[in-house]
């Protein structure tokens, strides 16, 4: 996957919130002892996808989720005109009337295994 972005065949979308999370989601101490990341090897794969993603300034208005933490992934999602929503989140890929919203805006709600089988059938 991160080959195809860097070739340019396909678009990540974030926001300075997701960029936040994923930094504190790195840092937590389980994942410090199975990735061995530095906080500056960190702090540098965070710029480096802030660099090349389109990046959004969602306003934390939309109210679609029933988690209201993930309403600030389903607004960069719409704001960023992205295809495919990638996630693991149960309250994201089980929510049929979600699912169907998405639907009728373009937009896949998929899971990380799910966008892999769509990139191996698309060259």
């Amino acid at each position: 996957m991160i080959r195809r972005w860097r070739a340019g065949h396909l678009r990540v979308v974030t926001s300075e919130p997701l960029l936040d999370e994923l930094t504190r989601v790195l840092a937590r101490p389980r994942l410090q002892r199975v990735r061995l990341f530095t906080t500056a090897e960190t702090h540098l794969y965070v710029l480096m996808i802030q660099a090349g993603a389109s990046v959004v300034a969602p306003t934390g208005k939309l109210r679609l989720c029933r988690d209201v933490t993930d309403d600030v992934v389903l607004e960069t999602v719409l704001l960023g005109r992205a295809k495919y929503l990638v996630s693991r989140d149960a309250d994201l890929i089980r929510d049929l009337a979600l699912i169907r919203i998405f639907r009728e805006r373009g937009i896949q709600i998929v899971t990380v295994g799910q966008i892999l089988q769509l990139m191996r059938r698309k060259p």
